[in-house]
């Protein structure tokens, strides 16, 4: 209604009606003045004249039209919402706005108007069609008049409608009955609003707390005074919604922002006039009554087939002066303002957008005198000039004497900025709790990471001279990080709404049972034979600054090691000789080893130790960046080698040098000592497949069961023990209904009583930032071609793919804190996923959905992980058609395949198992992977979330994509990404050579490079098959090297992630 009445007042129509009625009498007058004219230079102008009048008469005749349609569109609307605010009215049985609408219907007959417009048209119509030698058809002319006509003027028989907006009284509160109602009014009776009145990007004033009324509307009648020191450049009014009956503490973003113009120089309140400034906001709100919220969809009807949504949207009414002191007016000079506006306008408040933005929709004459100022107004505007003011404007004298420190002194006082980082919520300072009093007792470097991070920018990725394949490595590590961090900060702003057990803590009040058990236990008898276990006091990882960590290593046994051959290529004999292997730990410099042992299966049982400083591993940097320091350990075969060159002294002298050879590694990263104060169990060791020298012992009663690698038994201690922070229990906007949320969390609190040591998933974050159903990652997708002389892509082939995709190793500070789940796409985009292997094994998941296998997300506890996903799958008997299936376990993160019955399976204990049909929580006894039964059919042994009283969602609402697209092989950069590794390693070990001289055979290389592609394809059958056979043709192809060379070696093979990672593992392995 508010525009359709500045619409009347503005009569734009009637204003365009008249201007065409006036050129189309000038253009008949010129035409009969043409008629009689007999002087050529004359007719010349007048045709000049006349061209012009057609084509402001085609402009004016459009721009009329398209008025005429807004304004009959615009009536139409109001008739539309007038018709369904009564409706809703008699359904709702009662009255909650005052808006009262009065329609005024005029019969007058516009018949003869009409007539005379539509043949108007027609014929200028004609006309210009004749002038481009178009071919005109009458009736069809006459048609498309009547419907443009028809759109935007007044039809014959059609009345004139007018309204007058008039109010009436609400329905009173004793008179609803509706409880929704009842609710929304007790609602809006608890919120209040309040201003913040900001000069200049600094809040000056503040206003009271204003309760709103049913009508929504504020009366505030307060005057703000602002003392100006500096130059007036802003003026901003922060608008606060509050509600006083919450406990929440932390809502001090405002729900908008309103710019106030400034007023002219020598303007006071006396004499200015009241503005009518609109603001809105885009934020959302729900509400559980009658209230349709902000920014959400609702339907007015419960039929209507649409939805709407409507925002927060509202005026202000405020005028602004300068003020007054011994009859002077306070203000700039005046030729600040007066060269921006102009005086005489009545706009004098309006900013240049406005005005160029009311020039192009109104289109003003320039010849109209009321249009005088809006042009006056953009003659006078000169930036230039108000910027060279800007800079001559004198600050008030007396300023430098009321200020207590200058703004460097304020810009530099470090306990300042880290208040203001960790109020603006930046990641290194996000969990600072405490911020120390003295300045003294902040570190310098505290501010070091965050100035390098805001320091480099993401382009300087491409800049830094990486090739392509090393540049979307750092891409993808860097997205996941900001992916990890952007939900964590919404996670944050889910956490902002405090209760008062968050805040307070109080001590339960004991009461007489409490009383008598503590009595009781004083007159307990005391038996010291009978000791009790203590548990070790916990410290959080926060209060680790300066401290030491141990880390005890209780190297207890290895199993299948390989052991030494001597192999005499011209005679063909082989003597086996015993292995001498030993185990050495290292963490960045230090070092620490066992004895050493003999034969295949050795035993040592003896403790290592590692001091781990805080401030050399950056243990809680922020809550985003990964921590990648890692303990490694290596086993190697230590040999006696006789360097005496003379046998004649043999039996006087004695010359001999240890060398030792790398047998197999170990990597523990430093996150999962934190996530678990102990680890114990049988780490299988990073073996190659295949080391020049070395042979495995194999019995023919153990060929079944040979794995082809070396195990490790280790009990690893960290003392102190770590208590990790507790998990992000905030709700996240959910994509799922209501209902079908609330009982997902009922079944998960309900499994977690009966079995609080094993955590299920049932919501997890989505990348969107919203709370998904963990079985919507569930689909199958297209299968990658791996090689294209493979025809057919068995599962081994897949599972070593998405092995290869590099890991994100986690945050102590995000262990268990929240769950952010990768789609397939993503992982495949981003080509890094998270340390727990949750996205590899969800890929590995959709991908064996495609082989038509059957298959499970298990979650569990690993060996060396602590809590990780695996993959279990299920296949039948091929001679046994009736016995029930075997399950095996397949590691995402390695592309190995364990049997559920093999007792050195990495896979300690299972929660629960997770596909598109169910989730299955672990209800045995028993979690130990040996020990558990599959069959998720049995409910004694695996307790579903769906069933008969709530059904799993389909699959069409998976998240995941329907389809995949590939990158090709960038198989150019794969060979620049080459050459640069084999530089950058030859320089690494010719550097890490010192005493030796280093020299590099060709043609070895070129042999060994022949072999790599072998030993790939070895891996896509699992490497069991024939691997005797396999080495001796490695064999047969080094063969005439071995005769002249003495080899020792073995491939190395791990997904690429960088190349300072790849250099690292080079020079652990001692090589």
């Amino acid at each position: 209604y508010d525009k359709y009445k500045c619409r009347q007042d503005i009569a734009r129509t009637k204003m365009l009606a008249g201007r065409l009625e006036a050129l189309r009498n000038a253009k008949d007058t010129l035409v009969k003045v043409m008629a009689e004219e007999n002087n050529k230079d004359l007719l010349e102008n007048h045709e000049n004249r006349l061209h012009r009048y057609k084509t402001e008469i085609k402009e004016t005749r459009a721009q009329r039209l398209l008025e005429g349609k807004s304004d009959r569109s615009l009536v139409s609307n109001i008739l539309e919402t007038w018709r369904d605010l009564k409706k809703l009215r008699e359904r709702q049985e009662y009255i909650v706005t005052s808006t009262k609408l009065e329609i005024i219907v005029d019969d007058h007959d516009n018949t003869e108007e009409w007539e005379t417009e539509f043949n108007r048209l027609v014929v200028e119509t004609l006309e210009e069609m004749g002038e481009k030698n178009i071919e005109t058809n009458i009736p069809k002319v006459r048609d498309q008049v009547f419907s443009i006509l028809s759109d935007s003027l007044r039809s014959p028989g059609e009345p004139i409608i007018t309204f007058i907006m008039s109010k009436i009284e609400p329905t009173s509160e004793d008179s609803i009955t509706a409880k929704d109602e009842l609710q929304r009014r007790l609602t809006l009776s608890k919120y209040s609003i309040w201003f913040d009145v900001i000069f200049n990007g600094h809040i000056v004033c503040e206003s009271t707390l204003l309760p709103i009324d049913d009508s929504f509307s504020v009366d505030v009648n307060q005057k703000f005074v602002v003392e100006i020191h500096q130059w007036p450049n802003t003026l901003s009014l922060n608008i606060h919604c509050e509600n006083l009956s919450s406990k929440n503490m932390f809502t001090k973003n405002p729900i908008a922002e309103l710019y106030i113009p400034f007023p002219l120089s020598n303007t006071t309140l006396d004499v200015v006039d009241i503005e009518n400034l609109e603001f809105s906001c885009f934020g959302n709100q729900s509400f559980q009554n009658a209230g349709v919220g902000s920014g959400v969809e609702f339907k007015v009807f419960p039929e209507d087939m649409e939805t709407q949504c409507l925002y927060t949207s509202g005026e202000v009414l405020c005028k602004a002066g300068w003020g007054t002191f011994n009859d002077k007016v306070l203000c700039p000079p005046e030729n600040y303002f007066n060269r921006i506006y102009s005086q005489n306008t009545n706009i004098f408040s309006t900013k240049t957008e406005k005005i160029l933005s009311l020039m192009n929709d109104l289109h003003p004459d320039p010849n109209d005198p009321n249009n005088v100022s809006f042009f006056e107004a953009l003659k006078n505007v000169d930036e230039e000039m108000v910027f060279k003011m800007n800079s001559k404007f004198s600050v008030n004298i007396y300023k430098k004497m009321l200020e207590f420190c200058s703004e460097e002194e304020l810009d530099s006082n470090p306990r300042l900025k880290l208040l203001k980082l960790r109020d603006r919520g930046e990641i290194e300072f996000r969990m600072a709790k405490a911020v120390p009093l003295k300045e003294w007792l902040i570190p310098k470097d505290i501010f070091n990471e965050f100035e390098n991070r805001v320091a480099t920018s993401e382009l300087a990725l491409e800049v830094a001279g990486l090739g392509p394949l090393e540049t979307s490595r750092i891409w993808g590590r860097y997205s996941v990080i900001k992916l990890y961090d952007k939900i964590l900060k919404q996670c944050k702003l889910g956490n902002r709404n405090k209760i008062a057990r968050d805040i307070i803590v109080e001590d339960t009040v004991p009461d007489i049972g409490t009383l008598g058990l503590t009595f009781m236990k004083m007159f307990q008898p005391k038996r010291p034979l009978r000791p009790k276990r203590k548990e070790r006091k916990k410290i959080p990882v926060k209060s680790l600054s300066g401290q030491e960590i141990k880390v005890v290593i209780n190297v207890m046994r290895a199993f299948e090691v390989p052991v030494r051959k001597n192999s005499d290529m011209m005679m063909g004999d082989i003597a086996m000789i015993p292995v001498q292997p030993f185990i050495e730990i290292s963490f960045k410099n230090q070092t620490s080893r066992t004895t050493t042992a003999e034969g295949s299966n050795p035993t040592w049982n003896q403790d290592l130790q590692l001091i781990v400083r805080s401030n050399s591993v950056d243990l809680c940097p922020n809550e985003v960046q990964p921590i990648d320091d890692c303990i490694h350990i290596n086993m190697y075969d230590e040999i006696v080698i006789d360097i005496l060159e003379d046998g004649r002294t043999r039996e006087t002298n004695i010359h001999q040098r240890l060398e030792r050879h790398w047998l197999g590694s170990c990597v523990i990263p430093i996150s999962a000592l934190f996530n678990s104060s102990q680890i114990e169990g049988i780490f299988q060791m990073n073996t190659p497949r295949h080391l020049l020298g070395y042979e495995r012992l194999v019995s023919n009663s153990e060929s079944s069961h040979y794995r082809n690698s070396t195990f490790l038994s280790l009990f690893i201690m960290v003392q102190p023990p770590l208590h990790h922070p507790e998990p992000i229990m905030e709700r996240l906007d959910c994509s799922e209904s209501f209902n079908f949320e609330r009982y997902l969390e009922y079944w998960s609190a309900e499994g977690a009583k009966q079995f609080p040591g094993r955590p299920v998933k049932t919501l997890v974050i989505h990348c969107s930032g919203k709370s998904v159903c963990v079985t919507r990652f569930f689909r199958p997708l297209p299968l990658p071609v791996i090689s294209e002389d493979v025809p057919n892509t068995t599962a081994e082939m897949v599972a070593r793919f998405v092995s290869l995709i590099p890991v994100v190793n986690s945050n102590v500070l995000l262990i268990g804190r929240f769950d952010v789940w990768l789609t397939g796409d993503q992982l495949l985009g981003l080509l890094f996923g998270g340390g727990s292997g949750i996205d590899h094994g969800l890929l590995l998941c959709c991908y064996f959905a495609k082989l038509n296998i059957r298959s499970w997300l298990l979650l569990g506890t690993g060996v060396s992980r602590g809590e990780a996903a695996y993959v279990l799958t299920s296949r039948p008997v091929p001679d046994q058609p009736t016995a029930g299936p075997v399950y095996d376990v397949w590691d995402p993160l390695t592309g190995q395949k364990y049997s559920t019955c093999d007792s050195f399976s990495p896979v300690q204990e299972a929660y629960c198992l997770i596909n598109a049909e169910n989730i299955w929580l672990n209800v045995q006894y028993e979690k130990s992977v040996p020990r558990t039964r599959w069959d998720v059919t049995q409910t004694r042994d695996w307790n579903p979330a769906f069933g008969r009283y709530q059904a799993a969602p389909t699959t069409a609402g998976s998240v995941q994509p329907d389809t995949v697209d590939y990158t090709p092989a960038a198989i150019a950069d794969a060979r620049l990404l080459q050459d640069k590794l084999e530089t950058t390693l030859r320089n690494a070990l010719m550097k890490w050579r010192v005493k030796s001289k280093t020299v590099w055979n060709r043609y070895c290389v070129s042999v060994l490079r022949k072999i790599l592609p072998n030993l790939e394809r070895e891996t896509w059958n699992g490497g069991f098959k024939d691997i005797n056979a396999v080495g001796n043709s490695y064999l047969a192809e080094l063969q005439h090297l071995l005769v002249s060379h003495k080899m020792c070696g073995f491939p190395i093979n791990r997904p690429y992630s960088n190349t300072e990672v790849l250099v690292d593992a080079i020079q652990t392995t001692g090589m």
